[in-house]
């Protein structure tokens, strides 16, 4: 086994924190304050494959008792979602096609709802505020990975 706390916590502090938090952090803020909360839309069917397929290689991982692997799925995942709202650039959109805008949000958050579900394994704590901060209130440790895929009926 190959493993060092101080590699563990850089990649926590960078990867987890800069760009998973800073994606929830955007998406979030977003939503809340340009769309008055969740878009009433569907998450469209790419965004739905790339976590169907993370799901896939964690479940794999953790099945093989790879935990390497599962944080690196979830880290992939999380990685995809930034590139997608920085690709997407939902606050120019809001200038140009507001409901371009308001799919790219819907599709954050989809990807927000995932990653925290994935998370829960590996960051219980933080995984719970973020579920709280999408409105939820139960625990997301009852959450059943498919729930990733579902939509937001509270």
């Amino acid at each position: 086994m190959n493993f060092s706390w101080k590699e563990y916590q850089a990649r926590v502090n960078n990867e987890f924190v800069d760009t998973i938090g800073n994606f929830f952090y955007r998406t979030l803020h977003f939503a809340a304050n340009k769309m008055g909360g969740i878009p009433d839309l569907d998450a469209e069917p790419q965004v739905l494959e790339a976590i169907k397929s993370t799901i896939a290689q964690l479940d794999k991982a953790v099945g093989e008792y790879e935990f390497k692997a599962a944080v690196e799925a979830v880290l992939a995942l999380g990685n995809t979602a930034n590139t997608y709202i920085q690709t997407n650039a939902p606050w120019k959109l809001m200038k140009t096609d507001e409901n371009a805008a308001r799919q790219t949000i819907r599709n954050c958050l989809q990807f927000v709802k995932a990653l925290t579900i994935l998370l829960d394994g590996i960051m219980p704590v933080k995984a719970q505020e973020a579920w709280e901060l999408l409105g939820y209130k139960g625990k997301v440790a009852d959450c059943r990975l498919s729930e990733a895929l579902t939509g937001f009926d509270h």
